[in-house]
């Protein structure tokens, strides 16, 4: 089975555990990488995503408080 190379906001929100609006929000400010394909349509870019993460301490790094 093939990767998507791209989340669609529902599918980003729940790899995220966040709400879709508030990732909506998100990509509006600019702390999500995302791809407006039309007037209705947000793409995020999960290489994007997982390197953001990455660096943040997101996926197993050491980004954590505590």
């Amino acid at each position: 089975m093939v990767e998507k190379l791209c989340l669609n906001v529902a599918e980003a929100s729940r790899l995220l555990g966040l709400s879709e609006s508030l990732t909506y929000q998100l990509c509006r400010e600019g702390k999500i990488p995302c791809l407006k394909i039309s007037e209705r349509r947000i793409l995020i870019p999960r290489l994007q995503l997982e390197r953001l993460l990455a660096e943040a301490g997101g996926l197993g790094g050491r980004g954590e408080r505590g």
